[in-house]
């Protein structure tokens, strides 16, 4: 199967899905998906890949980035996914991949499809039943985006605010 970030093109925005091996919920506990989340922004900190929105759930994560350099975006993808792996792997004598492929990637244009995309990801686990507000779940990035958390964080919040107000502007005109 050919490789996600080769399809990567600068100057895009990309929605970017990794699903664990045979969709098993791997980081079903909460230390896994903080792992991941860590590693992801350990990613985001060491290759200044700009990300505007993510969801890390029981048996897959969801990343929303800009690519200004694909390498960058495939280095921090590759450290978020293999660190948490290893980390899982030593932690549960696990033998085996963690991920099912490499992670799949899909253009996301700008305007409502951003906004929509964001809204996809942080409405993710609402959808599947496990909360009933993406505010319960401290493994996307709504809590930073409404201020409520304010370390350690990964969004690039500038960019994803503004987005997502312009669209609502939009929506609001075209009613």
């Amino acid at each position: 199967m050919p490789r996600a970030s080769q399809y990567l093109l600068e100057g895009y925005t990309y929605h970017l899905t990794h699903r664990c091996q045979d969709r098993q919920f791997l980081m079903r506990f909460a230390r896994d998906r903080d792992v991941y989340r860590e590693w992801l922004r350990e990613g985001v900190r060491r290759h200044r890949v700009p990300v505007y929105g993510f969801c890390v759930t029981g048996n897959h994560a969801h990343v929303i980035v800009h690519a200004d350099n694909a390498e960058a975006v495939s280095g921090l993808m590759h450290l978020a996914a293999g660190a948490t792996a290893k980390q899982y792997n030593l932690r549960k004598a696990h033998l085996g991949s963690m991920w099912e492929h490499p992670y799949h990637c899909t253009v996301v244009q700008d305007g409502q499809h951003l906004f929509r995309c964001l809204c996809y990801v942080d409405l993710n686990m609402v959808r599947a039943g496990a909360v009933p507000h993406p505010s319960a779940w401290r493994w996307c990035g709504y809590d930073e985006l409404i201020g409520k958390r304010q370390r350690y964080c990964l969004l690039d919040k500038e960019v994803t605010q503004i987005s997502r107000r312009s669209t609502c502007r939009q929506w609001k005109a075209a009613r």
